[in-house]
């Protein structure tokens, strides 16, 4: 009986143990698929003896020079330990790492030098990265400055504390880290641990909590959960300390990151690179870009015309920019409702969206309306008013279930759509003039 040759390099399937396996390995997104398998790798190296210990962990005498052992930068946050993949905490947190840095990779902080992007999801990949780096400079910073200088003795003194408080081991703390982000970029997530629901705003005490009950040392929870809070608070837009030093945010993820991911490159919005046409103003481009910047000093300089004017024609003329149509009929508010940018809709219809605490159970917003200096009409309609309105094109293009869909229904939103001999709908509500 003849077999067919099989050439040795042919690809084999792999056996079907193993393709759900694959499967959700491959679908992990990539910084956290990097991340996990250089993890595995070098505890699987630790666990077979074939990389010692004091190999893996940060020496800062054996990376500086004249030693110059720089992987160690590497291993000290990749080695899952100590311990061997026999343990339950390194098990643990190969396990924590894949949830967590999945999620926040999905969704992470905004770091963008434009700001305001809140629904863009075309810079993820470059703003997880960038918050990555910028909490492992932070992490071993820190232990630098606690393990190498005698700057913080008197404050480790007062606490009873030595240096041996932070290891030279890092995955672990940046793993917390990235959870704690995770939690403060969507507080109000359930999260199942362990079967049981918590709040995203909880995780990371849970996590401190549960490490406390097993005994486990903790130090490096806190240590991960503290440089968390300082990325944060590095980039916050329109902070304290970056308005005195005339900045959007302290740091933002730097367009070399941005293009070595293979993102595009978002420049901004501003006055020098936007040429008005077709009855847009600038405001009508930023709505498109979600450049929060420029909703913002226009609404600075309709500000200083209320404080130092009490002409009504003074006014009318301030806040006429956040209603005007162009050629189409399109305010600010279509546009922005169009590309599903929430911040711009909440500036443009004056709201403050916050959530009742006793209102948790069922999730409500509570929404409150500032004063009516914009004067935007919510329902207004393209076209001359024969095409849509706001809610219409976020149903339309987001979902009738989506944030900006809830945002103006809660406000008093109605969806009407395109008159039935009204050119605009043949052209897909813009003409072919406007982009």
């Amino acid at each position: 009986m003849n077999h067919p040759h099989r050439h040795p390099n042919e690809h084999e399937e792999a056996p079907p143990f193993f393709e759900p396996i694959l499967e959700y390995y491959n679908g992990l997104p990539p910084i956290t698929r990097t991340w996990f398998s250089l993890s595995l790798l070098v505890t699987t190296l630790n666990t077979l003896d074939v990389i010692p210990e004091h190999q893996l962990i940060f020496l800062w005498d054996r990376v500086k020079s004249p030693h110059l052992e720089l992987w160690r930068i590497i291993t000290s946050f990749s080695w899952a330990g100590p311990g061997t993949l026999v343990d339950f905490p390194v098990l643990f947190l190969l396990y924590s790492m894949i949830l967590s840095t999945s999620s926040y990779e999905m969704n992470p902080h905004d770091a963008s030098y434009g700001g305001g992007r809140q629904r863009r999801g075309h810079h993820t990949m470059s703003d997880c990265l960038f918050a990555m780096l910028c909490c492992s400079l932070l992490i071993v910073g820190s232990y630098l400055l606690v393990a190498e200088t005698s700057l913080l003795h008197p404050i480790l003194h007062a606490f009873d504390l030595d240096r041996s408080v932070l290891q030279p081991l890092f995955t672990r703390t940046l793993e917390y880290a990235i959870l704690t982000l995770d939690s403060l970029r969507d507080p109000d997530r359930q999260v199942n641990i362990n079967l049981f629901p918590v709040q995203g705003r909880y995780v990371p005490l849970v996590h401190l909590a549960f490490g406390i009950f097993m005994g486990y040392r903790i130090n490096e929870i806190v240590h991960g959960i503290m440089v968390a809070f300082v990325y944060v608070f590095l980039i916050t837009e329109d902070g304290s300390l970056a308005t005195m030093m005339g900045r959007r945010r302290l740091i933002y993820t730097p367009a070399l990151i941005v293009q070595m991911v293979g993102e595009e490159v978002d420049e901004g919005v501003s006055e020098e690179t936007i040429t008005v046409q077709e009855g847009g103003n600038i405001l009508h481009y930023a709505a498109q870009a979600n450049d929060l910047s420029v909703f913002q000093r226009q609404l600075e300089e309709l500000e200083s015309v209320l404080n130092s004017s009490t002409s009504l024609v003074s006014i009318a003329a301030a806040s006429a920019p956040f209603r005007q149509q162009d050629m189409n009929g399109w305010q600010p508010l279509h546009e922005a409702a169009r590309g599903g940018h929430l911040e711009i809709l909440k500036l443009l219809l004056e709201i403050d969206d916050n959530r009742d605490d006793n209102l948790q159970h069922n999730n409500e917003r509570t929404v409150r309306r500032r004063g009516n200096k914009l004067k935007v009409d919510i329902n207004s309609r393209t076209n001359n008013g024969k095409g849509c309105t706001a809610l219409w094109l976020a149903e339309e293009i987001h979902g009738a279930d989506s944030d900006v869909s809830r945002l103006l229904r809660e406000n008093g939103g109605v969806s009407v759509g395109y008159d039935e001999d009204s050119e605009e709908e043949s052209t897909g509500g813009r003409s072919d003039n406007d982009d």
